[in-house]
């Protein structure tokens, strides 16, 4: 019979089958006492990927609201803004209106000036003329 590697672990040349069996037995006892540690180690390391996953899943709804949070604000800011610009704009269009208003009254009065002057001057040049004419 081939001598295994038990028989050589402790050097000693009167080992008998049961000691043989006890040191196999001793031996699959470590082996089985380190596959629960690394069932358990894994089941651990399971357990962590799975809250890794929860905490991924739930930062990424953080993430969705502050986002949708984010957009609301933005589309408050942007509607206001507008509000803003159609103030100006009506309060500009009002005030053109105001002021064109005023000058076409401006301009109104200064061409019925001008139009009383010519009449008045044309008077004034026929009644020069009648007379010059007459003497």
């Amino acid at each position: 019979m081939n001598p295994t590697s038990l028989d050589n672990q402790s050097g000693a040349a009167d080992d008998t089958h049961i000691v043989r069996i006890v040191r196999l037995e001793t031996q699959m006892d470590n082996v089985t006492s380190a596959l629960i540690s690394l069932q358990r180690t894994q089941e651990s390391l399971q357990r962590t990927q799975e809250s890794l996953q929860r905490t991924q899943e739930q930062n990424h709804l953080a993430m969705l609201a502050q986002l949708d949070a984010l957009r609301t604000h933005i589309d408050k800011q942007i509607a206001g803004v507008n509000e803003k610009i159609d103030y100006v704009q009506r309060y500009t269009i009002e005030r053109m209106d105001s002021l064109d208003a005023r000058i076409t009254t401006r301009i109104d009065r200064v061409y019925y000036w001008m139009v009383g002057f010519t009449v008045t001057n044309f008077a004034a040049l026929l009644g020069i003329v009648v007379r010059w004419a007459t003497n």
